[in-house]
C-alpha cells in the first residue's frame, strides 16, 4: 500500500492510503469485461454463462465496497479519525487519543493448498480496554512505519 504523510498543520498527522485506485481500477475493469461480454456477445458455453455474470457482479462489489481510506490524528481535538470514503458515501470513526494504548502494524501470512503463498500488513489500534480496532478488515501493503508515526505522534500528545 501506498501511504502519503501529509503535514497540513503541526497539530495534524493525515496519512492516507492509495491502494483502492489500484482495487477501483480492477474492480472497473471486471465490471466493464463482465457487462460488455453479456450485452454484447451473449455466451453460447456454459461455464461463460456463469463466468461472465460473476465477473461483472465481483467488479462492482470492488467498486461499492473498497475504500479509500484517510486516517488524521488531530491535536486540538484530541481524536484518532478513520475516513472511509466508498463510492457512494463515507463513514467516519473517531477515536479519543485517551481511549488509545498503542498503534501497531499487524502482520499475516496465508498459504493456499497450490503452495501459493500470500501476506500483508494492517494497522490495528490497540485500545486501553483490551480491545483492538483494525483499520482495515483486510491485510493489504499498509505500511508498518505509518503504525510507528501514528503512536509517536499520540504520545507526544498525552505526555
Amino acid at each position: 500500500m501506498e501511504t502519503q504523510e501529509k503535514a497540513s498543520s503541526p497539530s495534524q498527522l493525515v496519512i492516507e492510503d492509495f491502494e483502492f485506485v489500484i482495487v477501483w481500477i480492477a474492480g472497473a475493469l471486471f465490471a466493464l469485461w463482465g457487462g460488455l461480454s453479456l450485452a454484447f456477445f451473449p455466451p453460447k458455453i456454459l461455464v461463460l454463462q456463469i463466468i461472465d455474470p460473476m465477473t461483472l457482479v465481483c467488479g462492482l462489489v470492488m467498486l461499492l465496497l473498497y475504500p479509500r481510506l484517510k486516517v488524521v490524528a488531530d491535536r486540538p481535538t484530541r481524536t484518532l479519525r478513520l475516513e472511509y470514503r466508498y463510492l457512494l458515501f463515507r463513514r467516519t470513526r473517531k477515536i479519543p487519543f485517551d481511549e488509545i494504548a498503542a498503534i501497531r502494524a499487524e502482520y499475516s501470512r496465508s498459504t493456499d493448498s497450490n503452495g501459493h503463498s500470500s501476506s500483508g500488513y494492517r494497522l490495528v489500534a490497540e485500545l486501553v480496554n483490551g480491545r483492538s480496532v483494525p483499520f482495515r478488515t483486510s491485510f493489504g501493503g499498509a505500511d508498518p512505519r505509518d503504525a510507528t508515526r501514528l503512536q509517536g505522534f499520540i504520545r507526544r500528545v498525552t505526555r
